[in-house]
């Protein structure tokens, strides 16, 4: 952070050198000081900074904890490829390298926790997978998207699961059951932004599957539309009272 101050100050004193520089050789040229641009040069640097206090986003400090973090990871990666069965390490530097996104090495990290697991658990199915689909979105129809199913199968109200389940849904085609599992996530209360994208999400999905076609024939069902033909038909007087099959 001093190394930063330090930086902004000697750039200053470089402005403050460009902008006196011509003020210096109109003073040896006519003798006079040009008071009103001195005063704006003086109030360069004083605007200049608060500007940049005012309305830059650059935070030094969060720098400089990004390195740090960075370089903390680091060292816990070499310290596992020197005690490669610290399962619990893998799975925290998996997490770890979600944080700072970097999600192949994450991936990674997870895979190296997964071969030691006799019997992987949800959570690591589930961080597995993420960190998979979060580096190549078409892992959602692959392993790790039967991995999310797996998960969903145990724990259907799990606000991942089902986030992912859906987006694996819509890849599929499946759109019920990415509305369902939508709807539930929107069920269980998450915060108003992510609502928001849920509700965004349900709203262009089809209301009912399309394309069913009404059985033919049954009762109710609507009369073709199209001309019709009407035909009256009308006995000879001397067969009115015939029976019908008689011949006399």
């Amino acid at each position: 952070m001093t190394g930063f101050w330090i930086g902004v100050a000697a750039l200053c004193v470089v402005a403050l050198a460009f902008l006196l520089w011509p003020l210096w050789r109109q003073r040896r040229s006519t003798g006079q000081w040009s008071w009103s641009a001195l005063a704006a040069v003086a109030l360069t640097v004083p605007v200049a900074v608060g500007l940049y206090l005012s309305v830059s986003t650059w935070q030094p400090e969060a720098l400089e904890r990004s390195s740090s973090r960075a370089a903390l990871i680091a060292q816990a990666a070499e310290k596992l490829r020197q005690q490669p069965d610290d399962v619990e390490g893998w799975r925290l530097l998996g997490r770890s390298y979600v944080a700072i996104g970097e999600y192949g090495a994450a991936a990674n990290a997870f895979a190296e926790a997964w071969r030691r697991t006799p019997v992987p658990d949800n959570d690591l199915k589930l961080s597995f997978a993420e960190a998979q689909v979060l580096a190549d979105r078409m892992a959602l129809d692959g392993p790790a998207g039967d991995l999310i199913e797996q998960v969903l199968a145990e724990e259907p109200s799990n606000p991942k699961a089902l986030w992912y389940g859906s987006q694996r849904a819509l890849g599929l085609g499946d759109a019920r059951a990415a509305r369902s599992r939508l709807t539930r996530l929107l069920e269980l209360g998450p915060p108003e932004e992510i609502a928001q994208i849920l509700r965004a999400q349900l709203t262009q999905l089809p209301q009912a599957d399309e394309g069913s076609a009404a059985s033919a024939g049954g009762e109710g069902a609507p009369a073709a539309e199209g001309p019709s033909i009407t035909l009256r038909v009308r006995l000879a007087e001397e067969l009115a009272d015939r029976p019908i099959g008689s011949n006399a």
